[in-house]
């Protein structure tokens, strides 16, 4: 053809335009409500209940940094010891976090008790009351012992209302639904029987996160987008009409849609220069590219690296065929690409070898990450017709103060080689030292 369909092509790109911009929905940013740490004060109070004569107290260890302290000296039948943050001033007027997702929580605890729970109150006019500070509706998601000292999200669709609660306010169904539209304090709290002993709890941090931009609102936008495109392809396609003759606005198109081609196969090839053929992900030139900018961050803080090579991969080659291989490549690559945060760089190094970097990130949660890939990937079938297992090793470091990254991967590296020589589908810490 020699003339080229401005219309359809604007289409074209409209339509990749549409994609896109539905995968990036999940890149938005964020908003968050932090409340601990914050340098905006609230009040804090303790609640306890227990059995007459009970011997459990409270006290607080240190308030201003929400350290407190429950102390019992006999196994409770029942008790409530509990701290709470008051979050407004007006109780009627409390937060609306309806557009919030989870609460990002960290609780350091010491002590015996196996659980305890988190608590929102929320006030509803139609049956809250100022007279009774219980009326507010009590919500609360229980934590267990794996999830203390540790930060941890909770998403807000967790937290029931609480059933005696319900029953002692005779509530209909529609009203004892859980709601955070105006939360007004949260509590920490120890219920039911509290083993002898000291139970010292530390709020370390405490926020909550939601999309700045809803998923609905922001579907809704490219809907808009087609309509309004569509009523604007309606209306240049009828000015076409009166255009026919104008030949020399049509080869003004032809040459603007040739440039915008040459434009989109130099940012198609840029972007192929980044990536390894096979598993779409970084290869070694986009890595060095990436640990270079990461280096030259003067705010750049601990970064975690961590090498990874599929145990026998060769004999895998050897006895089911390279295509098998490429699968198996493929497939281990989604499963780490699915289990890191957006700001890690994950690339293939060269055959079946593979680098993780992590930027501010400590050696521990670097261990801890490896070895959860690790299990995920000795848990895995791969091959669904003829199924295979697979195990990797996994060596671990952080690039450390004044060193550059070949040294790093060196360390990293002779840890990978000796997790490789003690037996293999294991992690092991690099020295601090080069050897």
């Amino acid at each position: 053809m020699k003339k080229l369909n401005t219309l359809n092509l604007v289409l074209l790109l409209a339509i990749i335009a549409s994609v896109g911009a539905i995968g990036l929905q999940k890149y938005l940013p964020k908003k968050t409500i932090v409340v601990v740490p914050s340098t905006q004060h609230y009040d804090t109070f303790y609640y306890l209940a227990a059995p007459e004569g009970s011997k459990t107290r409270f006290e607080f260890i240190d308030q201003s940094k929400h350290q407190w302290r429950c102390i019992s000296e006999e196994l409770e039948g029942w008790l409530v010891c509990s701290f709470s943050m008051v979050l407004v001033a007006d109780v009627t007027q409390g937060w609306d976090l309806s557009s919030y997702s989870t609460l990002d929580v960290k609780l350091n605890y010491t002590g015996p008790a196996k659980k305890m729970r988190i608590v929102l109150r929320n006030f509803d006019t139609r049956f809250s009351t100022l007279e009774d500070t219980n009326s507010s509706k009590f919500q609360f998601v229980m934590l267990r012992q794996e999830d203390f000292n540790k930060k941890i999200s909770i998403n807000l669709t967790e937290f029931t209302v609480a059933e005696w609660w319900i029953e002692q306010f005779d509530l209909p169904r529609h009203l004892a639904r859980p709601d955070v539209s105006n939360v007004v304090f949260i509590g920490i709290e120890f219920v039911e029987g509290l083993p002898p002993g000291n139970h010292d709890v530390t709020v370390e941090s405490l926020s909550f996160t939601g999309d700045l931009i809803s998923p609905e609102h922001w579907y809704l936008s490219i809907l808009v987008a087609w309509i309004l495109s569509g009523l604007l392809v309606i209306g240049v396609r009828m000015v076409r009409l009166k255009q026919e003759g104008q030949q020399a606005k049509q080869r003004i198109n032809e040459l603007a849609v040739s440039n915008s081609r040459l434009q989109t196969e130099k940012s198609r090839f840029q972007t192929l220069s980044n990536l390894d053929a096979l598993t779409g992900i970084y290869n070694r030139y986009a890595i060095d590219k990436s640990i270079t900018q990461l280096l030259a961050d003067p705010r750049k803080n601990s970064i975690a690296l961590i090498i990874i090579d599929i145990d026998h991969f060769k004999r895998i080659n050897d006895r089911r065929g390279h295509d098998v291989g490429d699968n198996i490549l493929k497939q281990f690559t989604l499963i780490v690409s699915s289990n890191i945060r957006s700001e890690d760089i994950f690339g293939r190094w060269g055959g079946e070898e593979f680098i993780l970097i992590c930027p501010k990130t400590s050696i521990d949660n670097a261990f801890y990450l490896a070895e959860k890939i690790r299990k995920i990937i000795s848990d895995t079938m791969f091959e669904e017709e003829k199924p295979v297992t697979i195990t990797a090793s996994f060596g671990v470091g952080t690039i450390q103060q004044d060193e550059d990254f070949a040294s790093a991967f060196r360390r990293v590296d002779a840890a990978l080689y000796k997790a490789k020589s003690i037996g293999r589908n294991c992690t092991i810490i690099a020295e601090t030292e080069q050897p």
